[in-house]
């Protein structure tokens, strides 16, 4: 690569010697290296393209840019494997002193440091086996030695190390070895730690019923022998409430995941369990976000990120699902610069082939592209993320919310037959006020009033169902009522709209509900002095009216070379990288993005990337 081939060979070998990272700081540099200059590293190799500053909560850290890092650990496993072992060690020191054990453990196993692995996997297993996003993981998976057949807390270290880079068919064949060497010195502590393998196992297999079944075993007795009162039965209790709450949660039943988060994140608490309460805290916010509460979201979110923070855990996938739901907190608020904000640290992390991430980003996505900027368009990325996932096995949930998602979009998009077609599909219990709400704006759009009064009728309060969803309803119902001439009923509509909106600061309904909307909100400030606050407030929001159906302009030619810059601009590659890629210069790169860009009319990377697709581009 052009980078490397550049860089003195004096920096090329400190560039080798940090590549067995994830992610590094100055301190971490000069303990590897034995420099002074950590910090001026660092800064160097990210002047000069190498590396990204890679900071979520703390400044300083990098790492480097794809697939640079790669390149250069191969580099360095070929020429000084003996070197390598040593910088994993020294790694795996650095993190136990600062007491991040998942790095450690990976770091260990790497170094071939059996014992300390064992040790490790045995001491913090707690905060090893909570289940999130994948991390990062080793350039290249540890060699598991002959004897850990014969050695369970190795084996289980090993599983645990598959588990977190997302390797769950060699996490599993693990977790096997582990328990039948374990199987006749197996301690209560061994079966605790197994058991919390096991569950992580089930979470990353995407096996719901077997987290459920393993869970409530767990729970109820223990697990099997395993100690239930002493601090290790503590910390596998905690464990498993938060893995069966955000099972729950999935589920639909979100008393029964309230009432499992809420303990496990309190026990976690008590037991100094930092990742398990990130967990648990990240599957609360989802909760409240299905509660349609963005602002109580937010508060588990903060409280979340503050322990992640505060044990030096800013690097671990876990965060992703705070970030997902901050994203989606920030849209619901109005505060489009914050989700677009979260929604590219998401970009960070590796996992994102998760489909939770891919739905949900292309929710937070497309309903922004609907309101700044073309509906259609937007419409058109949803219908791509249905493409992706049909035949494949995704959650009911996810398909419903990414349907129900599309057909606001393309109703938005004055395409009422599209969302009809979409509300035909079956519909989940838990989403019966979402969909009659959409229900209730095609009949409207339509002029089927009286159609879209009865859709509406039994959700114009929040019972059971999210606040959104009653704020969306009252707001359909203010715009029935205003072209019937009831204009008394229309603000009464309206201001009940205001009061539930008012309750967690929600705003999108109003941003994306058009001219009625705007006319009955001007006409709320004008004359009513209740909520005249907020009605002003979401009017300043609003954005201005704009005229649809760009898609449909005719779009001028690319030459070829723009259409290998556009299939590149799909994925995460900076524009440095896209340069390196095809071997030419970043200011080449720059002019064949302006001209895809002007020619596509579109004016940012997921716009025209979306309206590429839109118009089978890509």
């Amino acid at each position: 690569m052009r980078i490397l081939d550049q860089m003195p060979e004096s920096l090329r070998e400190v560039a080798r010697e940090l590549s067995p990272l994830e992610q590094a700081n100055a301190d971490l540099v000069e303990a590897l290296t034995g420099r002074t200059d950590g910090a001026r590293t660092l800064v160097l190799f990210e002047r000069c393209g190498l590396m990204v500053s890679h900071d979520r909560a703390r400044p300083g850290w990098y790492a480097y840019r794809p697939p640079y890092g790669f390149l250069l650990y191969e580099e360095l496993r070929r020429a000084s494997p003996d070197r390598l072992v040593e910088l994993h060690r020294r790694a795996a020191d650095w993190y136990a002193r600062r007491k991040v054990p998942a790095a450690e453990l990976r770091h260990a196993l790497a170094a071939q440091d059996w014992r300390r692995a064992t040790h490790t996997m045995g001491s913090s297993w707690h905060e090893l086996v909570t289940v999130g996003c994948p991390t990062s993981g080793p350039k290249v998976p540890p060699t598991p030695p002959p004897h850990v057949r014969h050695e369970p807390g190795l084996a289980l270290a090993f599983a645990s190390e598959r588990l977190d880079a997302g390797d769950g068919s060699a996490g599993a064949r693990f977790l096997r070895l582990a328990e039948r060497a374990g199987l006749e010195t197996a301690t209560g502590t061994f079966r605790a730690v197994a058991a919390a393998v096991e569950l992580r196992q089930a979470q990353a297999a995407g096996q719901s019923d077997v987290v459920l079944t393993t869970a409530r075993r767990l729970l109820r007795d223990g697990g099997d022998g395993s100690p239930g009162t002493g601090p290790e039965g503590l910390r596998l209790r905690a464990i498993a409430l938060v893995a069966a709450g955000g099972t729950e949660l999935d589920h639909g039943d979100l008393g029964a995941a309230q009432a499992y988060l809420t303990e496990g994140v309190a026990l976690a608490r008590q037991a100094g369990m930092v990742r398990v309460q990130v967990s648990g805290l990240g599957s609360l916010a989802a909760l409240q976000l299905e509660r349609g509460r963005p602002g109580r979201a937010i508060a588990h979110c903060r409280e979340a990120m503050a322990r992640a923070d505060g044990a030096g855990l800013t690097g671990y996938g876990d965060l992703a699902w705070i970030d997902l739901a901050l994203a989606e907190a920030g849209q619901l608020q109005g505060r489009i610069d914050a989700a677009e904000h979260h929604l590219g640290r998401i970009l960070e992390v590796d996992a994102l082939a998760h489909p939770a991430f891919v739905v949900g980003t292309a929710v937070v996505h497309a309903r922004i592209d609907s309101l700044t900027g073309d509906a259609r368009m937007a419409g058109g990325v949803l219908a791509a993320v249905r493409d992706e996932f049909a035949g494949r096995r995704i959650s009911p949930k996810l398909r419903q919310v990414a349907t129900l998602t599309e057909a606001e979009i393309r109703l938005a998009g004055a395409d009422p037959q599209a969302a009809e077609r979409l509300l035909a599909q079956e519909c989940l219990p838990r989403y019966t006020a979402w969909a009659a709400v959409v229900r209730a704006k095609t009949h409207l759009a339509r002029r089927r009033v009286e159609a879209a009064l009865r859709s509406i009728r039994p959700y114009l309060e929040p019972v059971g169902g999210s606040l959104v969803w009653a704020v969306e309803a009252n707001l359909v119902a203010a715009r029935i009522l205003r072209a019937l001439g009831r204009h008394t009923n229309a603000a009464a509509a309206m201001a009940r709209a205001l009061q539930l909106a008012d309750d967690d600061d929600i705003r999108w309904p109003f941003l994306c509900g058009g001219a009625d909307v705007r006319a009955l909100l001007r006409s709320h400030a004008q004359s009513s002095r209740r909520w005249r606050a907020l009605a002003e407030d979401v009017l300043a929001m609003l954005p201005s009216p704009r005229t649809p159906g760009r898609a449909e302009s005719p779009v001028e030619t690319l030459t070829e070379r723009e259409r290998s810059v556009l299939r590149l601009l799909q994925g995460t590659l900076t524009t440095e990288e896209i340069a390196a890629t095809l071997y030419v210069s970043v200011n080449t790169v720059k002019t064949h993005m302006k001209a895809i860009y002007r020619k596509l009319g579109a004016g940012r990377r997921r716009e025209v990337v979306a309206r590429a697709r839109l118009l089978n581009l890509l």
